[in-house]
C-alpha cells in the first residue's frame, strides 16, 4: 500500500503472493495483539490485554504447535519489552533459540551515560540487527539442519521514535513531517526485508513460506 516509492520491493513480491486486504487487529498495542496472533484468541480470552498482564502458559501457542510437529522454532525480537520472556512469549522456543535483541543493559550502553530519555528509547535493535541475528543463527551450530525451521522475526521498524532522516518537503507541517518520518521508516524496512529475503534464498534452501503482518496500526 501507500505511494509507489514507499515499499516498492515488498509490493513487487506481494504481486506474486496471496494478499489479505480486509483484516483488523485485535488490539491497538503490541502485547495484546501478538498474543492473539500466537494463540488465535481475542484479548479478553487470552488475558494479556493490559500492561501488567502476560501471556499465560495455559494456552497453546503457534510455536508450541509447530515444535510438536517437528519444526525448530527460533525467535528474534526487537520489542522484547512487549513480546519477550517476561511477558510469556518464549513458550515453544528453546532457551538458546529465543533471542531478545538489545537488552536493557545494551540499550543503556548504546545510548551512553547521561543520555536523555528520548535517546534511550531510540536505542532499539533496528531491522539490520534483526537480520544479522537470523543469518548468524542459521549459520551456527545451534541450527538443526535436519528439521524445518519456523522463524519469528519481530521488528520495531517502523515505530516511534522514528530514526530515519526526515522526508524532503515535509518540515513545514508538523503532522506531515511525522507522516513523512513514518514513510521513511517504511522505506528503510523495505530495503532490509528484501536483503533478508535474498539472503534466506542462500541460507535456507528448499521451499519457504513468508508471512508478513503488523501487530497494530500506528
Amino acid at each position: 500500500g501507500g505511494g509507489a516509492n514507499v515499499m516498492p520491493r515488498l509490493n513487487a513480491r506481494v504481486e506474486r503472493a496471496v494478499l489479505f486486504s480486509d483484516v483488523h487487529t485485535n488490539a491497538s498495542w503490541t502485547r495484546a495483539s501478538c498474543a492473539s496472533i500466537f494463540t488465535g484468541l481475542l484479548p479478553e480470552e487470552h488475558g494479556a490485554a493490559r500492561f501488567h498482564e502476560k501471556l499465560s502458559p495455559h494456552w497453546t501457542t503457534l510455536p508450541e504447535q509447530l515444535a510438536a510437529a517437528g519444526y525448530e522454532p527460533a525467535a528474534f525480537i526487537a520489542n522484547w519489552v512487549q513480546v519477550g520472556r517476561d511477558t510469556g512469549f518464549a513458550q515453544g522456543f528453546s532457551e538458546e533459540d529465543f533471542h531478545e535483541l538489545a537488552s536493557g543493559e545494551e540499550i543503556l550502553a548504546q545510548a551512553g551515560e547521561g543520555a536523555e530519555e528520548t535517546e534511550v528509547r531510540g536505542a532499539y535493535a533496528r531491522a539490520e540487527v534483526v537480520n544479522r541475528a537470523v543469518l548468524d543463527w542459521l549459520a551456527s551450530d545451534a541450527r538443526d539442519p535436519y528439521r524445518p525451521a519456523f522463524l519469528y522475526l519481530h521488528y520495531l521498524d517502523p515505530h516511534s521514535p522514528y530514526l530515519e532522516p526526515p522526508e524532503p518537503g515535509t518540515l513545514h507541517d508538523p503532522r506531515e513531517r511525522k507522516r513523512g518520518l513514518y514513510r521513511q521508516q517504511l522505506r528503510y524496512l523495505d530495503r532490509k526485508l528484501e536483503e533478508l529475503f535474498l539472503a534466506l534464498e542462500e541460507a535456507l534452501p528448499g521451499p519457504k513460506i513468508y508471512v508478513l503482518t503488523s501487530d497494530h496500526g500506528e
